[in-house]
């Protein structure tokens, strides 16, 4: 196996991940996540911005990127999975959120 990048091993210096986190380009990302999609979850959105047969077929992508490259990718593998599954029970329909949904017991 190559040598993989610290954070795909577990041995991400905690000071280094500190700075990541606090970062300002990250954070406003975070930022945007908790103030725009955690709120339109917690009301029951779906975002219906993006189709779960393509979420699916995102997912698997980077799943076989992972493969290819010998990089650990279990929270991605089990993240599709839950996406399969949802795109079984829902259906081609447009929901990013979706996944969320069915996790949460909404079957």
């Amino acid at each position: 196996m190559r040598d993989a990048a610290p954070w795909t091993t577990g041995a991400i210096d905690p000071a280094d991940l500190n700075g990541t986190l606090l970062d300002g380009r990250r954070l406003a990302t975070s930022v945007l996540l908790v103030w725009d999609v955690v709120p339109r979850y917690l009301t029951g959105g779906v975002m219906v911005t993006f189709g779960m047969e393509r979420i699916v077929e995102e997912l698997e992508s980077i799943e076989q990127f992972a493969r290819a490259n010998e990089v650990p990718a279990a929270v991605t593998g089990s993240t599709a999975a839950l996406y399969r599954e949802a795109l079984e029970h829902f259906g081609p329909i447009a929901g990013e959120l979706l996944g969320m949904k069915y996790t949460g017991g909404e079957r």
